[in-house]
């Protein structure tokens, strides 16, 4: 029970105090982390403004000579009227560097750049890897960056199956025989 004149039973004088106390830290604590919160969205705006920029758009690979074409697009902040070096991985593995070769005038014009930042490269191997891994060099943070990975994806173009056939009957001196059609000899005289 109270003993304190004046305060209604089970209340303290100090509580309506002691309220406006924790009214005024809530309003001084959500200040602080609006403060926070905005300056931590602005900084990380910012590095991704300043951190390279792109798209890995495809890897193909010739099923008659094993080159692999691979697209895309890149750029570096730091660096806006500048080619851009590119970092080549096939299944993991460093393979060779490239750079940004190809006007692109529609992402020049979406970012407000000058220069070559399209890419079409073509890398020369032996084997069929599954994939193909581009990093990108930014002069802010002088390390390689992560662009993109894909599948590549193999293409035999148009008549390529009919030209290894007649390249493997020419290979094996397949005699003329008029009215031939048979490996044993052909007639090709129309």
């Amino acid at each position: 029970m109270n003993t304190r004149t004046g305060a209604p039973t089970g209340q303290s004088p100090h509580n309506g105090r002691n309220l406006l106390v924790s009214k005024r830290v809530i309003l001084a604590l959500s200040a602080a982390v609006a403060v926070l919160a905005s300056s931590v969205f602005f900084a990380s705006s910012a590095s991704a403004a300043s951190s390279p920029q792109g798209r890995f758009a495809s890897a193909t690979q010739l099923s008659t000579d094993r080159t692999i074409t691979i697209t895309g697009w890149a750029f570096d902040p730091a660096r806006t009227s500048a080619s851009a070096g590119l970092a080549i991985y096939l299944d993991g593995k460093d393979v060779t560097w490239g750079a940004t070769n190809v006007y692109d005038a529609d992402v020049n014009r979406a970012f407000h750049l000058t220069g070559r930042h399209g890419f079409r490269l073509l890398v020369h191997t032996t084997t069929r890897p599954r994939s193909v891994t581009i990093r990108m060099g930014s002069k802010a943070t002088g390390r390689l960056v992560y662009l993109g990975s894909a599948g590549v994806r193999q293409y035999t173009p148009p008549g390529a199956r009919i030209m290894a056939l007649a390249k493997k009957f020419y290979v094996e001196h397949v005699p003329y025989r008029d009215g031939g059609t048979t490996p044993k000899g052909f007639d090709c005289s129309g």
